[in-house]
């Protein structure tokens, strides 16, 4: 018989019992599911907070006070409290923790969420960190900025106030040619007045020549420095220095380098490649959406 099968039976012999068994207190140490109905807990799993919680390929549970693991699906209806991974992390009450996996649904979060799509109830005091970030009553924003030789920069901020993720796209020209760009950031406000916040965002960007997107190594990486104004309920005024990594190993015009660097703090030249560092600024406007 293969391991499988005894898994499968060990599972449904379980399930059978728990289910004529009554638990007061409806918490349990542990439960282990293969896929509901098919767990410790039986078909009345959801109505349990268990301490340790795993799933072998998904549960559906009451909650958690501890750790809970799984591999596709973590489902948890009610309160739960401490680490959770799994694929796909799904949590119809509240949670204090920390929500890992590559789906975050929280209805409200006292903690972090990390992975790539995170969804988030409440704006209060959660922190979601990925690449889409999608949070009620949370910021969004987009920014319209000139800097000293990328003339037009549009970001797209989505997160709350402690952490949002950046997508940035620009556009310049060099020598009659065309410069466009196009990366990905993240950044934090730290709020001042009513009316005044500082921001810190962090960013890569790769520098496309006359459309084209491939080839060599060509990034520009920043740390900007902004202070913001506002000017009305949705619009703000934005002001501040930036400092800069260029890197590249693509060359014009037989030189490294599609960009106009300004001047330079700092140079460093290889066989294959350039790099520049100086201190630039920004200036533009933020639409509150």
């Amino acid at each position: 018989m293969s391991k499988l099968k005894l898994v499968i039976i060990f599972l449904v012999i379980c399930t059978n019992f728990s289910a004529q068994v009554k638990d007061s207190t409806k918490t349990r140490k542990a439960q282990i599911t293969f896929a509901y109905p098919l767990g410790t807990n039986g078909k009345n799993a959801i109505e349990y907070t268990n301490k340790f919680s795993f799933n072998i390929i998904y549960g559906i549970n009451g909650g958690f006070n501890g750790v809970e693991i799984g591999s596709v699906l973590n489902y948890n209806k009610g309160e739960s409290n401490g680490f959770q991974l799994g694929t796909v992390n799904v949590q119809q009450g509240n949670f204090k923790g920390f929500q890992m996996g590559v789906f975050n649904f929280t209805k409200k979060l006292n903690g972090i969420q990390f992975g790539v799509i995170n969804i988030l109830g409440d704006a209060d005091q959660g922190i979601p960190i990925g690449i889409i970030n999608i949070v009620k009553g949370g910021l969004y924003e987009v920014e319209i900025t000139g800097g000293e030789f990328i003339y037009g920069n549009v970001n797209y901020k989505m997160g709350v106030e402690k952490f949002y993720t950046i997508y940035k796209i620009g556009y310049a020209t060099s020598n009659s040619n065309t410069i466009y760009t196009a990366g990905l950031g993240f950044g934090r406000n730290f709020r001042l007045s009513e009316k005044q916040k500082l921001s810190i965002d962090f960013s890569s960007s790769h520098i496309s020549l006359n459309k084209s997107w491939k080839g060599s190594l060509n990034m520009l990486n920043k740390v900007d420095f902004n202070y913001q104004h506002k000017l009305s309920e949705k619009l703000s005024f934005i002001i501040g220095p930036s400092f800069n990594i260029y890197l590249t190993e693509e060359k014009l015009d037989g030189e490294y380098g599609t960009l106009k660097i300004p001047y330079s703090m700092y140079t460093d030249e290889w066989s294959k490649g350039k790099l520049w560092m100086w201190i630039g600024g920004n200036v533009g406007l933020s639409l509150k959406l």
